[in-house]
């Protein structure tokens, strides 16, 4: 089985040299294009990113979904550290927010913010036989900001995932 045709293909280390500045700046490429320059729409509301702080240029958002938890500095900051996973699949991002709905690959729901924030995330999974892939968003009343996508590899975790799905379709379904 393959990967839907609405996915893009996968941006390679490779296809750069294995320069990470060469890699870096077609990454960023892909976001400026599907964030910066223009944005998605979700339930009638732009998905946005994060601009502050920023890093060589770049917004905090682009380096949240091309990098990951590494360690925690003295000072209690993340100290973060490229994740080829991530990085390769940054062109998925804004198809999967586009195909809410269209095909049961992709799946929607809503849950509590973390660290008891009152804004909630929108939780969006791409899944299929291949990959597993989730975005999240923070929502506000006017706006989505794209907080965080990240490939899930492990079943366990692809189970705990759905679990949380599972839980959001109960809880939708009692209050109707």
């Amino acid at each position: 089985m393959s990967l839907p045709t609405w996915l893009p293909e996968l941006v390679l280390n490779e296809d750069s040299g294995k320069e990470w500045r060469v890699y870096e700046e077609a990454l960023y490429k892909v976001f400026k294009k599907d964030f910066v320059n223009g944005q998605p729409k979700l339930e009638g509301k732009g998905v946005w990113h994060r601009k502050d702080p920023m890093t060589n240029n770049k917004p905090l958002t682009f380096w949240h979904i091309i990098t990951k938890d590494k360690d925690k500095t003295s000072m209690g900051e993340d100290e973060r550290c490229p994740e080829f996973r991530r990085c390769e699949r940054i062109g998925w991002i804004r198809p999967i927010i586009e195909h809410i709905g269209k095909t049961p690959d992709v799946i929607l729901w809503k849950e509590a913010g973390n660290k008891g924030k009152k804004l909630t995330n929108t939780c969006i999974l791409f899944s299929s036989e291949e990959e597993t892939y989730l975005v999240v968003l923070r929502e506000s009343t006017r706006y989505f900001i794209l907080w965080t996508a990240y490939p899930i590899t492990e079943s366990h975790q692809k189970r705990k995932i759905l679990k949380r799905y599972e839980e959001y379709q109960k809880m939708k379904t009692a209050t109707f």
